[in-house]
C-alpha cells in the first residue's frame, strides 16, 4: 500500500511547485494578518463613491445615472425589447407560467435552495441563518478568520448570497409588469448590503461566491432598468457595492487561479463584466483586462481540445459553459470580441454536453461533483435538464440550434437575442462518440446509450470512479451515478458518495482506485485508457475496451479491464476482468435506479418494472460469486442516489462478491427476457429476437468474435 507520506509532498509530486507556492503564498497573507490589513472591516459610508469613480465631479446619483444613460452601455436586453420578450414568452408559457408562480412565492418568503429545495423563511431571507439547522454564523468577524467547515455545509449559507432570485424575479417582471417583482429584487439588496459590512462575514469570504453575486446584480440593474424602483439612489448605491466587490475580487484572483477550476473563471468574468459594464469605474480598464486575459488563458488549459472540462463534472460544466457564454456574448455587444479560439472550446464545450445528452430527458450522466450549481436559471426547465444550455450555446456559437422550440430557448432568449430564436434547428449526429482527452466514451442507439470513462487527468480528480458505466434507456437511468449530496455533512455523509464503491465499478479488498488523502485531494491519480472501439458492418454491434491502473499500486498489484458490447438496440454486455497473483476479494457494485424488483441471489438476475416496461439485469462470474441488494440503506450510502444537493432518494445497490487471485463478471442488461450462459470460452446469449455467440478473447482482448442470428443478425471479428 502507499506509504503515509506527509500531505505536502503529494501535493507537491501531484500538482507541481508552482501551485504548492501559490497556496503558500494565499494562506500566508491569510493567516499572517497581511490580507486583513489590506481589507480591514469597514462601513459602506466609509467608501467614498467619488474615490472608486475615474470622474469624481460625476459622482452624485442624478449624474451617475445620467451619464451611465448617454453611454448606452449594452447589455443581452434593453427595455425596448420587452413587448417583442413578451410575445416569446407567451409561447413558451401558453396561459400558466410557473415563472410568475415561483417569483410570487419567494416574495411571499419560499426561498428555493440548489435548483430543488423549498424553504418557508422571510424574503429578504436571513443571510447568516442556516434554514436546515437554524444556526446562525457570526457576520462580525473577518472573513479570513472564518472558517470553511466548523459551520456545517457552507454552500447553504452562500446559496441565497448568490441572488439567483434576481433572474427569477427580472423574468417574472417581463412577462408580469408589476412593481412588487422590481421592489424585491431592491429590498433584498439593501438588505443584503446593510447585513454585510464590506469584508466582514462568510459572504466576503470567497471571490467566487461575489462574482456570482456581481453578475446576478448586473441582471437585476439592466433587467429591472425602466422600473420605477431603479432610483437614481439605488443604482448610486450598488455601483458602490459592485466596486467594492471587485476589489475583493481582484486582490485574490491569483488564489482562484492556483486552483484551475470555475472559480478563476467565475472571478475572471465578474472582472471582465465590472469592467464593460462600468466604464465609469477608476479600475474599470485594468479589471477589464485582468478578464480578458484570464478569461482566454483558462479556456485553452482547461477547456481541452475534445470539449471536455477540467473538473471532470457534468454540473461544473454547466457552471464553466453558463460563464463563458456570458462573457463571449457581452463581449460581442460590446464590440470587444474574445478570440475565435475561445469561441470554439465554448462550441466544443456545448458539443461534448450535446453528446453525453439523454434524447428523451434532456439530462446528462450525475458524473462527477454535483454540488447544485445552476449559475444562470433562465428558464422553467429542472435543474437536471441540460437543454437549456445546450441550446444557447448551440445558438450562440454556431447560430443554430438542436432542439424543436421547448421551454428549453428562454435561455438562449436572454442571453443571445430575440434574433437568435430565428436560428435554424440543425440536429447534431448522436450515435457514437469519442472525446479521448477527456476520457469519456459513449455508444449510442435510438432506445438506449451508455456513458463510460478511461482517460488520465491533467488536473485535481475530484471522484475515484475511473471506468463507471452509466446506463440509459428510453429516457430512464438504469444503471446511475451516485450523485454528491454534500460537501460537509456528518458521516456517512461527508462526500463518501465519491467513493469507488459507490459506482458502477469492481473494487479490490474494499480500496478505492485512489487514497482519498484530505477532503478533496486523490492521490495517486488513477490512469485509464481506451484499449479498444469497434462496429460491425451491419452497425448492429459496437464493442469499447478500456482499462485502469487504480489498483496496481497495491502490494499484489491487479490489472483492470473491462468492455462493453452492444447487441441490437437495447442489449449490453459489460465484461470486467480482474487478475493479480494472490487471492484478492473482488467486488462488482451496480447501482440502479429504484423500481419494483425481484432479485434471484443464486443465478445473479434482477428484474425491474419499469414505466416503460420490464427491465433486467443478469451476472456471471467465472468464480464463486456471492450476490447482495441493498436499499436505502440507514446506516451508510449504499442503496442511495442524490441528483439535487442536499436531497437523497432510495435506489438499488447490488454487489457482486468473488473471492479468488483472477476473475471475469459477464453482466448483461436488457429490456426483454435473455439468458446468459458460459461453456468452453464461449458466452452465449439468448433473447426472443436473438441469439448471440461471443467467443472470448486471450490476455490481449476480453472478446474475439461475436455473431448474432435471428430477426436481426450481425457479425464482428475483432481486429
Amino acid at each position: 500500500m502507499l506509504s503515509k507520506l506527509p500531505m505536502a509532498y503529494r501535493m507537491l509530486k501531484a500538482l507541481g511547485p508552482l501551485w504548492l507556492m501559490d497556496r503558500f503564498c494565499y494562506e500566508f497573507r491569510k493567516k499572517s494578518g497581511m490580507l486583513q490589513k489590506q481589507f480591514p472591516i469597514s462601513h459602506w459610508d466609509n467608501h467614498s463613491l467619488d474615490a472608486l469613480l475615474k470622474n469624481p465631479t460625476i459622482s452624485g446619483p442624478d449624474e451617475i445615472l445620467w451619464n451611465r444613460e448617454k453611454q448606452d452601455l449594452p447589455f443581452f436586453f434593453s427595455p425596448a425589447d420587452r413587448p417583442k420578450y413578451f410575445q416569446h414568452f407567451q409561447a413558451l408559457d401558453g396561459n400558466d407560467s410557473n415563472t410568475i408562480k415561483q417569483a410570487d412565492r419567494l416574495i411571499s418568503g419560499v426561498n428555493r435552495y440548489f435548483g430543488f429545495h423549498e424553504i418557508k423563511s422571510s424574503w429578504p431571507p436571513d443571510w447568516h441563518e442556516n434554514p436546515w439547522t437554524g444556526m446562525r454564523v457570526d457576520s462580525d468577524s473577518h472573513w479570513c478568520e472564518i472558517s470553511d467547515f466548523e459551520h456545517g455545509d457552507i454552500k447553504v449559507l452562500w446559496e441565497p448570497s448568490r441572488f439567483s432570485s434576481a433572474f427569477l424575479l427580472v423574468r417574472a417582471y417581463w412577462r408580469k409588469p408589476d412593481e412588487s417583482y422590481a421592489q424585491a429584487f431592491w429590498d433584498s439588496v439593501e438588505d443584503w448590503k446593510c447585513s454585510n459590512r464590506p469584508q466582514a462575514g462568510i459572504h466576503w469570504k470567497c471571490g467566487q461566491e461575489i462574482s456570482l453575486r456581481v453578475l446576478a446584480w448586473c441582471f437585476g440593474l439592466y433587467g429591472f432598468a425602466n422600473s420605477l424602483s431603479s432610483t437614481p439612489e439605488r443604482i448610486a448605491s450598488l455601483l458602490k457595492m459592485i466596486a467594492i466587490s471587485g476589489q475583493r475580487i481582484a486582490a485574490t484572483i491569483d488564489y482562484a487561479l492556483s486552483q484551475k477550476n470555475n472559480h478563476g473563471v467565475s472571478e475572471a468574468a465578474a472582472l471582465w463584466t465590472i469592467g464593460l459594464l462600468f466604464p465609469e469605474l477608476k479600475m474599470a480598464s485594468p479589471w477589464k483586462n485582468m478578464g480578458r486575459i484570464y478569461l482566454e488563458k483558462q479556456a485553452q488549459e482547461l477547456i481541452y481540445a475534445d470539449g471536455t472540462f477540467s473538473q471532470h463534472s457534468m454540473n461544473y460544466h454547466r457552471v464553466m459553459l453558463h460563464l463563458y457564454l456570458w462573457c463571449w456574448r457581452l463581449g460581442e455587444l460590446h464590440e470587444e470580441r474574445l478570440t475565435d479560439s475561445l469561441r470554439e472550446r465554448i462550441h466544443l464545450a456545448g458539443n461534448f454536453l450535446y453528446q453525453v445528452q439523454d434524447q428523451q430527458s434532456g439530462q446528462v450522466p450525475c458524473y462527477g461533483q454535483n454540488d447544485g450549481a445552476l449559475v444562470f436559471p433562465l428558464s422553467e426547465c429542472d435543474y437536471q435538464d441540460y437543454r437549456p444550455i445546450v441550446q444557447a450555446a448551440h445558438g450562440i456559437c454556431d447560430h443554430r440550434r438542436c432542439f424543436e422550440n421547448g421551454p428549453w430557448d428562454e435561455e438562449l432568449l436572454w442571453l443571445g437575442g430575440a434574433s437568435s430564436l430565428n436560428s435554424e434547428i440543425i440536429e447534431g449526429q448522436k450515435q457514437r462518440y469519442s472525446a479521448v482527452e477527456g476520457g469519456y466514451h459513449v455508444i449510442r442507439t435510438s432506445e438506449s446509450f451508455a456513458m463510460t470513462r478511461a482517460g488520465k487527468f491533467r488536473h485535481r480528480p475530484s471522484q475515484a470512479d475511473m471506468l463507471h458505466f452509466d446506463l440509459w434507456w428510453r429516457g430512464k437511468n438504469i444503471a446511475i451515478d451516485p450523485g454528491t449530496y454534500s460537501y460537509n455533512s456528518p458521516a456517512p455523509w461527508d462526500k463518501q458518495l465519491g467513493l469507488t464503491c459507490n459506482h458502477n465499478a469492481v473494487t479490490v479488498d474494499g480500496n478505492d482506485q485512489m487514497e482519498k488523502v484530505s477532503r478533496f485531494f486523490w492521490y495517486p491519480w488513477v490512469t485509464g485508457q481506451q484499449e479498444h472501439r469497434q462496429s460491425s458492418p451491419g452497425q448492429l454491434l459496437d464493442w469499447w475496451e478500456g482499462s485502469h491502473d487504480g489498483y496496481f499500486r497495491l502490494k499484489d498489484p491487479v490489472s483492470c479491464r473491462r468492455g462493453l458490447l452492444r447487441l441490437g438496440e437495447e442489449h449490453w454486455l459489460v465484461i470486467d476482468k480482474l487478475s493479480g497473483r494472490q487471492s484478492h476479494e473482488y467486488c462488482l457494485h451496480w447501482q440502479l435506479c429504484d423500481a419494483p424488483y425481484e432479485l434471484d441471489a443464486a443465478s445473479g438476475m434482477l428484474k425491474l418494472e419499469l414505466e416503460s416496461g420490464g427491465y433486467q439485469m443478469k451476472i456471471i462470474a467465472s468464480g464463486d460469486m456471492q450476490c447482495s441488494l441493498v436499499r436505502a440503506d440507514p446506516q451508510s450510502t449504499r442503496g442511495w442516489h442524490s441528483a439535487y444537493y442536499l436531497h437523497r432518494v432510495p435506489n438499488l445497490s447490488i454487489n457482486a462478491t468473488v473471492n479468488t487471485h483472477a476473475v471475469t463478471y459477464w453482466t448483461l442488461f436488457g429490456p426483454s427476457e435473455s439468458q446468459m450462459s458460459f461453456n468452453n470460452n464461449e458466452l452465449q446469449i439468448s433473447s426472443p429476437d436473438w441469439a448471440a455467440d461471443i467467443r472470448l478473447g486471450d490476455a490481449g482482448r476480453l472478446i474475439n468474435h461475436v455473431s448474432m442470428n435471428g430477426n436481426i443478425s450481425d457479425e464482428m471479428e475483432i481486429e
